[in-house]
């Protein structure tokens, strides 16, 4: 029997828990990947996998986060066609969600096509404020970064 503990999460638009001040995608998650072990793509058929931070001991996010993180981490370590598939997957099973959007606005852009990139952060923008619950800050690095993309489209 699974015992389930009530902890608080920590999402990757939240402050990373080491203190920096960053969120936790742009800090601890955007580390070079040297460092660190590569991962393994999430299984949806797999029950969803519970890290817990070892300064807080929160719990970071289920399935959502670890699929989105893993596509991040694929973005920066440069394997763009594999992380395109993988957000494609991610936006099909969650379609009314920003944060695919945006991943794949990240893809088009690391890829130099900036008036693809705008149009989809427009999208994962424009989902992002119609939701109350929607981190304020990350609302703002949408909209600045959609200001840096009309210069560039």
């Amino acid at each position: 029997m699974l015992i389930r503990r009530t902890m608080a999460k920590i999402g990757r638009n939240d402050p990373c828990p080491c203190g920096s001040g960053e969120k936790l995608k742009r800090c601890c998650l955007a580390e070079p990947s040297a460092a660190k072990p590569a991962l393994e793509p999430p299984s949806s058929a797999v029950e969803p996998h519970h890290e817990v931070c070892d300064s807080c001991g929160c719990a970071l996010d289920d399935e959502f986060n670890d699929r989105a993180d893993y596509i991040l981490e694929r973005i920066l370590d440069g394997h763009v066609d594999d992380a395109e598939t993988l957000c494609l997957d991610f936006i099909r099973d969650f379609p009314d969600e920003a944060e695919g959007h945006d991943l794949h606005s990240m893809i088009f852009e690391t890829r130099g096509q900036h008036a693809q990139a705008l149009s989809l952060l427009r999208k994962a923008s424009r989902i992002a404020h119609d939701r109350q619950d929607y981190d304020p800050e990350t609302k703002l690095i949408m909209r600045q970064r959609i200001k840096e993309l009309e210069l560039c489209a």
